[in-house]
């Protein structure tokens, strides 16, 4: 494929006079539960006033050892074809998914989108070793929630404990007397066991392939994919594209009028264009939102279509940008692997420690119904999905935008390998502060404290790369104490 061989892509950035304003317009939306840290990724480029000398370079992801974390149940349990499509929370002490199970038909018996398709429950309190507890929520069935639905993406909602878009086939969406085509519908649960699914569709639209639930300036949102000929392609973009529907109660979905993130495509063979796949899953850090997308390779429904993933990032939900353009952050693994078909994005990766736990379904072999897919685990450094690093020079030098204090943040904490220097600036680019050094390999260390500097007004902050170092985030804070510990699921 096109993208084979590309382990480690590598862009080299000029310098930009992107300004933000002070990059008030990313504060940080309130939200129950959300590490106090606002947190600045190098790969956004409206972070930055110049990046001299610097190359941003995607960083690998590394397949765990004991993948596929959640496998495929046995001979006649619910997934035993498939644990498909997935959401994966943090809660306390453990992590909660909610993944689309698919059992295998009898022989001679061909899939069924409605009696072979549920909704699976399982917990893990270290990330890798999963339990699927026994909750007999249906008879017979003892880690299942909902009969009849493909997959859910699930959100906290502070009202209501959970809330969740639920996929599920009908015919009669939008064009009666149709063949069954994908639709969904909004429900809540206090637990996140218990839903009500009704099979009442929140949309009027068919065929529409969700997956990203979100809430941003007090709107829920649904990303999916639009295929023709329900969502005819923009002018001059590939077949699949991604659309948004949006809602201020979470219940009555509005469609936003145009693509939130889509591909140019190619008129003469639109199904070889690089397109996307279903949505995107969704990382909510606050003042930014990551998002984890599909792509299709090369298109339709088949054995040789693949997928792989790749990153988004936005501030309001809307406008969608891809740091690393056309470029999978993840791939399928060599054909004839569990996951050497196709891998799909879940709903949000999740840190503890040093580590991002990224979680990704993996599947056998091609778009097909008969493809086999688990769970399966890949891990990077905490944060870590892009660096900034020297180029060809010996040194690089990075100067951001305006950034104002917010609230009790104090404290400039960097998430790096040095060495490097850091320097506060004014908006002219005179200095506020001398140099600060760090070297080694450090994670949240508190670089810089600023309570004692007059940063009334916006500044800046200028990053001297040597050989040798990374720049992967900084951030700004309150003090350590009052940050959550690394030790907790995030």
């Amino acid at each position: 494929m096109r993208f084979a061989g590309l382990n480690r892509a590598v862009i080299t950035i000029v310098a930009t006079g992107a300004l933000l304003g002070g990059l008030e317009l990313a504060a940080t939306p309130k939200q129950e539960g959300r590490s106090p840290l606002r947190t600045f990724f190098v790969f956004e480029s409206e972070v930055w006033l110049e990046t001299r000398g610097a190359k941003l370079v995607l960083q690998p992801l590394s397949r765990h050892p004991a993948n596929p974390v959640i496998p495929r149940g046995e001979q006649g349990a619910p997934d035993s074809h498939r644990v498909g499509i997935t959401t994966v929370l943090p809660e306390g002490d453990r992590l909660r998914a909610w993944y689309g199970a698919m059992r295998t038909p009898t022989k001679g018996r061909s899939y069924d989108l409605h009696d072979d398709i549920a909704i699976g429950y399982a917990e893990s309190r270290d990330g890798v070793a999963w339990e699927k507890p026994r909750l007999n929520l249906i008879p017979g069935e003892e880690n299942l929630l909902i009969h009849g639905a493909f997959y859910m993406t699930v959100h906290p909602d502070p009202e209501h404990g959970y809330r969740a878009a639920i996929i599920f086939y009908r015919p009669d969406v939008g064009t009666p007397g149709a063949e069954a085509g994908a639709t969904l519908g909004m429900s809540t649960s206090r637990d996140g066991l218990h839903w009500s699914f009704e099979q009442d569709p929140a949309i009027s639209i068919r065929h529409f392939e969700s997956y990203g639930l979100f809430h941003r300036d007090g709107h829920w949102w649904v990303l999916g994919q639009g295929v023709p000929p329900f969502f005819p392609p923009p002018a001059g973009s590939s077949r699949r594209v991604m659309y948004g529907f949006h809602s201020e109660d979470g219940e009555g979905l509005e469609l936003y009028p145009r693509p939130l993130f889509q591909y140019e495509g190619d008129t003469r063979f639109p199904d070889g264009s690089m397109q996307t796949h279903v949505g995107a899953g969704i990382w909510d850090r606050g003042r930014v939102l990551l998002g984890f997308s599909g792509h299709f390779w090369p298109g339709g429904f088949s054995a040789t279509a693949s997928y792989s993933i790749g990153l988004l990032y936005s501030y309001d939900g809307i406008k969608w940008a891809e740091p690393f353009p056309k470029t999978p952050i993840f791939f399928p693994s060599a054909r004839g692997n569990w996951d050497g078909g196709w891998v799909f994005q879940v709903q949000r990766p999740v840190s503890r420690g040093d580590t991002t736990y990224f979680y990704y379904v993996g599947a056998d072999r091609g778009n097909e119904w008969a493809a086999r897919s688990a769970l399966g685990l890949a891990t990077l450094g905490r944060d870590r999905f892009a660096a900034y690093l020297p180029g060809e020079e010996s040194e690089a030098n990075l100067i951001t935008v305006p950034i104002r204090l917010q609230g009790q943040e104090s404290v400039l904490y960097l998430n790096a390998k040095g060495p490097l220097k850091v320097q506060l600036l004014d908006t002219y680019l005179r200095p506020l502060s001398e140099g600060v050094g760090m070297e080694g390999d450090k994670l949240r260390v508190a670089i810089m404290d600023l309570r004692d500097r007059d940063l009334a007004q916006t500044f800046r902050l200028s990053f001297t790369l040597s050989p040798g170092s990374e720049l992967y985030t900084f951030a700004l804070g309150p003090p350590e104490s009052k940050l959550p510990p690394l030790s907790a699921w995030e």
